[in-house]
Parts: C-alpha cells; structure tokens; sequence
C-alpha cells in the first residue's frame, strides 16, 4: 500500500501497548473481510456500480445549524469534502466507500489531520489535510491502560497501523449480530442466502448455454441398410455431406441402400419470467430496483428506489462523518456534514416546473439555478440575481397587512399609520 507513508505518523502516535477490547458476547474483536465471492455474479458487480454510481453523484457539504436555518459553511474543511485526498474526485471517494460498504457491510475512512494547541486556553484545533478510504485484510478493536478504544488495521502487505476509534469515519450496514461491526456475527457480510440464490442463477445461464451448444449438435443420421466396413461408412457419410454443402437447394441425394432419419433435438430453454425472478431475488439483497438497473424506469420507481436504498445509506454517511471530524463542542453548535443528493434527481418535467415555481415564488433559488434545473448554461448577467413574488409576507408581519397598518415608532410600537 503505497499510502502507508501518509500514516507514518498515525504509527509513531499510537506504538503502545494494547489490549483487545472485552466485548459483551465473550468474542474477540478481530474482524476480517475474508469470505465466499459474491462480486464473482456479473447482477450482483451490476448491482453494485448502480447504487454506487448513484452514491457519487451525492454533494457533501459542511453546513451549520442556527436555529432552523441551514447554512452553507465555505471552510478548509468544506474544500477537503470537495477533494478528500490527492488521488480521488469527491465522486471516485463516494463511489469506492459505497462499493466498500456494499461489498463488506463496513467502510473506513482515514483522516490525515494536523493538531494545534493554544498555549493559553489549552484549547485543541484539528486542521484536515486528506481523507482515505482503506480496505484492510483485518480489523481489531483494541484498547490502551486508560481504557481509550482504537482500531488496527492490517493489509495485505504486512503493514500495520492504528488509530483511535473516535478519529475513525465508520460507516456499517446491517449493524446487528456484532457489537462493534456491520454483518454477521463476526463482523463480515453475511452472504449465506445470497450465494444460494448466485448458485441457482449460475446454473440456470449454464444450462442456457448447454441449450444453445445442443442446437449445433447432431441433427439427423444417414442409415446404411447393409454391412459396411468403418473407412466405408466414413466415406458414404462424406458423400452425403458433399451433395447438401455443394447444392445451393441444400438438397442431399441416397440412392436405395442408404436411409436418412431425423433426430428429435427439441431443446427447452429456462423461460423468461424463470430468469427475471432470480434476477429480481438477488436485486432485492441489495433494495434494487430492476428497473432502475436496467435504466428503463418511471419517476414514481426512481423514487422509491432512492428512498428505500439511496436514502439510508446518505443518513449513515452524514452522520458517521459528522461524528468523526468534528467534536461534541462542535457539533453542539450545529456543525454537520450533509451529503445532498444530485439536483432534483428523480422529478419528471411537470414536477421541476412546479418545484422551481413554489421555491422561486418564496426567493429560494437563484434565476441560474432555474435554469440549471432545465438543462440550460447560466448567464452571466444573473449571476447573483434572485427573485421572489410579493404575493408572501413575513409571517411576524401577516396580522399588520391584514388590518392595514404597519410600525413606524420606535421600540414601544405606539405610533401607526394607516397604508
């Protein structure tokens, strides 16, 4: 692994003695992605890149809560989201984390960070430099005398590091049977009833393709009515060869001591609607739609499609990294990262022209974002500009339109005027 060099000095930080952490089931917590091959099915490897493809159109931002507005934060940290380390676009990062998560039902993403401390407030500052996601060979949870929790990774090429736990971007799927892991109880993808379903499905396409080969076989039998010897039934064969590949009728002559017979070679394939039900079994292990993979749905399946498989996974992603990179401090003041799903992703025509119109009217878009929504480039004379209907009011001012007066005294309010 040639990034093991960015992790030198996660080595040097944490090269102390550990302890594997005492996990309630009296199980060690040593976690391997080792396990049968599910990404051998070309409709599982489909099914993968779909989600994932999807996955990596999302847009992470940082954002800040005040009250019950959201918003945008234009930071170092934002910048990182954007271009999480030297060798990835923020769609190659998203997409490797969902094949990861998919494949394994665990994800991990290092932080490389500088540490800052303030001499006077004793107050710690983090400044993000880059964000890995690796794929270890091993897991283990272990932990130092103070009690503090650290995950250790080993690769396929000996390395070793670790790193504290709460430093750690984890993201899980099925998070039940293992207390620290998503899967099974061990802490790797459960695939028991998917590669019995894999099994059936490669049966059947070898079977397809046995039907296709008996097609080509042996169709008919020319039979002689006397004893011949071998190199004479050879050569009455050959003739009879000759007569069809030389007639342009494909017409083949006997004279009375040879007889031809048909053979019944009625090959049964496995029938569609066979083939689609195994199709859709192995989809439904992933909450895939069908027609979704096959590009060929409605508004109505796309949408249900995100809710049911996108939707969770961008919850997981959005708090898992709002857990890592920014501290209860922080996060108490509203700090989060948001993964936005990809402009007006799964609305119709009819649909974006009524979501610009109601988020136009209320001063929400920019005129270039409308036009964005259409397909259209942005113009530079509107850049910047927003419109909005006067047909709305401040709700705090709704009562004072309604009766027709509005405040122009000072703080008291005493003084009215009639509009």
């Amino acid at each position: 692994m040639r990034n093991i060099n960015v992790f030198k000095k996660l080595l040097q930080r944490f090269s102390k003695a550990y302890t594997y952490v005492k996990l309630l089931n009296g199980s060690t917590p040593i976690f391997s992605n080792f396990g049968s091959d599910i990404l051998a099915s070309d409709v599982v490897m489909q099914c993968i890149s779909c989600i994932a493809s999807e996955v990596s159109k999302l847009r992470p931002q940082h954002t800040k809560y005040s009250g019950y507005d959201t918003i945008p934060i234009s930071d170092d940290l934002q910048k990182l989201l954007e271009n999480p380390n030297p060798r990835m676009t923020s769609a190659d990062f998203l997409e490797k984390i969902c094949f990861m998560l998919l494949s394994t039902d665990n994800c991990y993403v290092i932080p490389v960070f500088d540490e800052f401390t303030n001499a006077i407030t004793g107050e710690t500052r983090r400044v993000y430099k880059a964000l890995y996601p690796i794929n270890p060979r091993l897991v283990e949870l272990i932990e130092d005398n103070a009690g503090t929790e650290f995950l250790r990774f080993s690769f396929a090429n000996g390395e070793q590091i670790a790193m504290n736990y709460d430093d750690v971007i984890h993201i899980r799927m099925n998070f039940s049977a293992n207390e620290f892991a998503g899967g099974d109880s061990a802490g790797r993808k459960n695939n028991t009833a998917l590669l019995k379903i894999l099994q059936v499905n490669e049966t059947l396409v070898e079977g397809v393709a046995n039907a296709v080969k008996a097609n080509y076989g042996i169709t008919g039998i020319v039979k002689t009515n006397t004893m011949l010897a071998d190199d004479k039934r050879t050569k009455v064969a050959d003739e009879f060869i000759d007569t069809i590949e030389s007639n342009s009728r494909k017409i083949g002559v006997l004279d009375i001591q040879q007889e031809f017979q048909q053979l019944n070679t009625e090959t049964k394939f496995v029938d569609k609607d066979t083939l689609e039900f195994i199709d859709k079994k192995i989809c439904r292990s992933f909450k895939m739609c069908l027609p979704v993979l096959e590009a060929n749905y409605t508004t109505s399946q796309y949408t249900a499609f995100y809710q049911t498989c996108i939707e969770p996974i961008v919850i997981r992603l959005s708090q898992a990294f709002t857990k890592a990179l920014f501290n209860g401090n922080q996060r108490s003041r509203g700090n989060k990262i948001q993964f936005y799903p990809k402009d007006l992703v799964f609305l119709d025509m009819q649909q974006t022209i009524e979501v610009m119109r109601i988020l136009g009217d209320a001063g929400s878009v920019f005129e270039n974002e409308k036009r964005q929504a259409f397909g259209l480039p942005p113009l530079a004379e509107l850049e910047g500009v927003r419109m909005q209907s006067l047909n709305y009011v401040n709700a705090n001012d709704a009562r004072q339109y309604q009766i027709g007066q509005t405040q122009t005294g000072g703080e008291d309010g005493a003084k009215t005027s009639q509009t």
